[in-house]
């Protein structure tokens, strides 16, 4: 009993606030929805290509046995970017966008962010010059290392999964598993357009 009669007047104070100043939000988000646009909307990347293809390797154990990388690089979610562009005034707009990530059983891809802008100057009657800056935050890929037994000589070792049937050290094959940031993290780039 006592939460409740705590809890209406707050509420209460919180609906009123919310109606008294509820048209101006509706009118700041709807100028915001009117001004958005997807621009992008794809599946995979390089990083998720450079995993995926680790899948059709495999090698033969000590004892004779065949080891396929095909389940540990596989995944039931390929990572997947959406970008926007929200238009801030007839020559300014900002892009932004993220990406889900993935996960396989011996890597992962985290989520990432992007945030950039795009400006647009006037040259001449028909000329624009387009500049466009943008920064990847996250999306790195990290990859596991397994656990192998080398027998009596080698013993039980921590190795990079997809180099623990070559001729190096175990310990030497760790400083090859992946661990990259996406491609094109920067981006500038400034373009003349007029048509012809």
């Amino acid at each position: 009993m006592s939460r409740s009669l705590v809890i209406l007047p707050f509420v209460a104070r919180l609906t009123l606030a919310t109606l008294a100043t509820g048209t101006a939000f509706a009118v700041q988000a709807y100028d915001f929805t009117a001004s958005t646009h997807l621009i992008e909307l794809r599946q995979g990347s390089t990083l998720s290509e450079k995993a995926s293809s680790q899948r059709r390797f495999g090698y033969e154990s000590a004892n004779g046995g065949e080891i396929s990388m095909n389940r540990w690089y596989a995944t039931r979610w390929v990572d997947f970017h959406v970008g926007f562009l929200t238009r801030v005034s007839q020559n300014l707009g900002i892009t932004w966008g993220f990406s889900t990530g993935e996960k396989g059983e011996k890597y992962t891809i985290d989520p990432s962010w992007k945030l950039g802008l795009v400006y647009t100057a006037g040259l001449g009657r028909q000329g624009h010059l387009v500049f466009r800056a943008s920064q990847v935050f996250g999306g790195r890929l990290r990859e596991k290392s397994c656990i192998a037994d080398y027998g009596e000589i080698g013993g039980i070792r921590e190795v990079n999964c997809r180099l623990a049937a070559t001729p190096l050290p175990p310990e030497e094959t760790l400083a090859f598993n992946f661990n990259e940031k996406p491609a094109h993290r920067y981006l500038i780039s400034i373009e003349y357009r007029r048509p012809f």
